[in-house]
């Protein structure tokens, strides 16, 4: 596949996410160079999610370089692994890792393969500070989350606002809504108001999103037994650690309480959280650290690491993550922008490069429901 990225991509990148064209532009040009058709499907597709996670993985491979991993060994792990999006996740994780940590680290990719049990990677902290064994996990979307976002898909073309974006509510075992004309039309005013109040809203730009409610609890539930998984993968003789690329299945909170510490041996020190969000109209990544220490009472307010480089970003990184603390992460989500699709989030994918949310679910809504509704 060609590596040539269309000027409406590299603009609607930027409008919705925050990423500059060159950046775009140069993942883009790295990977085709690759020569991994498998891979090069992924992310040389004309698609946000590919642009973005183009970016995230070549940037994300640099940053291991400068901390010690030599990229061949990335690519390699590309080549052999056709679930490119699970070794995206372990890639993206570790550079999210290296970023949160004292600065002079050193990582180390799958340490002690070929002696059996290893870890995705290891961390040297500098100064003999010690070193500590990290396995990854990510959790995607469940069955039940791919099939709502199966059903639901089908009929976002016919929701799709003529101006602005929309959104509908429902539980996650609901059959697709039936909206009335005069709910159509309710649903059409109401975005075409809504795109009105937002500073700039880029001309052109239509999306919908269909919200499912009420999986909480079994993500709660996925997440524990996923770090359970990972305990097979950690090293007898390491401090160890478990991160989770977080979806916005639930709530950190429920999270932390769901991790059952006295299934996992003395040795994982602890749970690790991390995930990037954009939230429109916000045109920025923002990136989440969030450590989960062995024993740490989960009912206590839990301090979550932004890593946001920019001065006075940590503000709007906090608020940005309270909604999505309190809505719901399963979307089935259509963007288009200026006449053409840019996004479709379809369920086809379990793992996608960042939390994208059109707008929170509204004030009083939670995160469960169990009837169809119309958001703000």
């Amino acid at each position: 596949m060609r590596s040539h990225t269309s000027a409406s991509l590299l603009y609607w990148t930027e409008a919705l996410t925050g990423v500059e064209h060159e950046r775009v532009t140069r993942a883009r040009q790295e990977i085709a160079a690759w020569k991994l058709p498998h891979v090069s499907a992924e992310f040389l597709a004309d698609t946000l999610d590919a642009s973005v996670g183009a970016t995230l993985l070549v940037e994300a491979i640099d940053n291991l370089e400068a901390h010690g991993v030599a990229p061949e060994r990335i690519r390699k792990k590309l080549r052999q692994e056709p679930a490119v999006w699970s070794t995206w996740a372990e890639v993206r994780a570790a550079d999210i890792t290296l970023r949160s940590i004292e600065p002079g680290a050193r990582l180390q990719l799958e340490e002690g393969r070929s002696r059996g049990a290893h870890a995705d990677f290891r961390i040297a902290l500098p100064r003999e500070a010690g070193t500590a064994s990290v396995e990854v996990k990510a959790v995607g979307l469940s069955d039940d989350e791919v099939a709502f976002c199966e059903r639901m898909t089908p009929v976002l073309p016919s929701l799709l606002p003529r101006i602005g974006l929309g959104h509908i509510h429902g539980p996650i075992e609901a059959a697709p809504p039936r909206l009335s004309r005069d709910q159509r039309r309710h649903a059409q005013r109401e975005a075409r108001h809504r795109s009105r109040l937002v500073p700039r809203f880029p001309g052109g730009l239509r999306g919908v999103a269909i919200v499912g409610h009420g999986t909480e609890a079994q993500y709660a539930r996925r997440v524990s037994r996923r770090v359970e998984q990972a305990v097979r993968q950690l090293p007898p003789d390491d401090d160890c650690w478990v991160a989770i690329l977080w979806s916005n299945g639930a709530p950190i909170a429920d999270v932390a309480r769901a991790i059952r510490w006295g299934e996992l041996p003395d040795r994982v020190q602890g749970v690790m959280l991390l995930g990037s969000c954009v939230a429109f109209p916000d045109r920025r990544i923002h990136n989440y650290f969030l450590r989960i220490p062995r024993g740490m009472d989960p009912h206590i307010a839990m301090e979550v690491q932004t890593l946001d480089e920019i001065e006075g970003m940590d503000k709007l990184a906090s608020v940005v993550l309270r909604h999505f603390e309190r809505s719901s992460g399963v979307r089935a989500t259509l963007v288009h922008g200026g006449g053409r699709e840019i996004l479709r989030r379809d369920g086809s994918r379990r793992i996608h490069p960042f939390n994208f949310m059109l707008a929170p679910d509204p004030e009083g809504a939670g995160r469960s429901t169990r009837d169809w509704w119309l958001g703000e």
